[in-house]
C-alpha cells in the first residue's frame, strides 16, 4: 500500500450537509427539470454539523452517529442545494432557501433564489481550466516555489514600497491623495 493510500484512509472529510424529507417550495422551471430533490444533500454554509429535517418538519442533528432532536426557536436557517447534470445537454440548478423554526419544528420554508444554467457552460469551463493547468508554463514556471520567491514576491514588495513612497509624497505636498475626495481642507 502506498503512502497516499494510507493517508486517504486515515483522513475522511465529511462535508456538513442537510437532508430534507420535507416538501420543498419549488418553482415550475425547476420542477420541469425532473430532478428528485429528496436525493440531493443540501449545504449549510455557516455550519459544521449535519442536519436532517424529517417529513413532519422536525429538525435533528447527527452527532457521533446518532440523531439528536434540536429545539430551534425563531432562528432563520439558510441553506442551498446544487444539482449538477451528468450530461452536457442537461441543466445545472442552484436553489437557495431560508426557513424558520418554532420549538424545533419547521414553520415555513422560502425559496430565496434559483439559478438554472446550461451544463455545457460548466463543462466547457472545466475543460478550459484543465487545458490551462496542463500547459507547460503553468506546470513548470508559474505554479512553482522558485517563481513565487524569485519573481512574484519581489514584485509585490516593490509595489508596496512604491505605494508607501507615493502616499508620503502626497501627504507632504498638501495635495489630495488618490483615495481622498479632492478637497484640500483649506478655505
Amino acid at each position: 500500500m502506498s503512502e497516499i493510500e494510507t493517508q486517504t484512509e486515515e483522513f475522511q472529510f465529511v462535508m456538513p450537509k442537510l437532508t430534507i424529507d420535507y416538501p420543498l417550495p419549488l418553482p415550475l422551471e425547476v420542477i420541469d427539470q425532473s430532478v428528485d430533490w429528496q436525493d440531493i444533500d443540501f449545504v449549510i454554509p455557516e455550519s459544521q454539523e449535519t442536519f436532517i429535517i424529517d417529513e413532519a418538519g422536525f429538525v435533528f442533528v447527527l452527532q457521533n452517529g446518532t440523531l439528536t432532536p434540536l429545539n430551534i426557536n425563531g432562528d432563520n436557517f439558510n441553506f442551498f442545494g446544487v444539482y449538477v447534470s451528468p450530461s452536457e445537454n442537461g441543466k445545472d440548478i442552484i436553489l437557495e432557501f431560508s426557513c424558520k423554526f418554532t420549538n424545533g419544528r419547521l414553520d415555513n420554508i422560502n425559496l430565496d433564489a434559483f439559478h438554472i444554467n446550461e451544463a455545457s457552460l460548466r463543462i466547457n469551463l472545466q475543460k478550459e481550466n484543465e487545458k490551462n493547468n496542463n500547459k507547460w508554463s503553468n506546470k513548470y514556471i508559474f505554479h512553482t516555489n522558485w517563481y513565487y520567491f524569485a519573481v512574484a514576491k519581489p514584485i509585490t514588495a516593490i509595489k508596496k514600497f512604491v505605494d508607501i513612497l507615493y502616499a508620503k509624497a502626497v501627504q507632504n505636498s498638501g495635495r489630495p491623495s488618490r483615495s481622498g475626495c479632492g478637497c484640500s481642507g483649506k478655505k
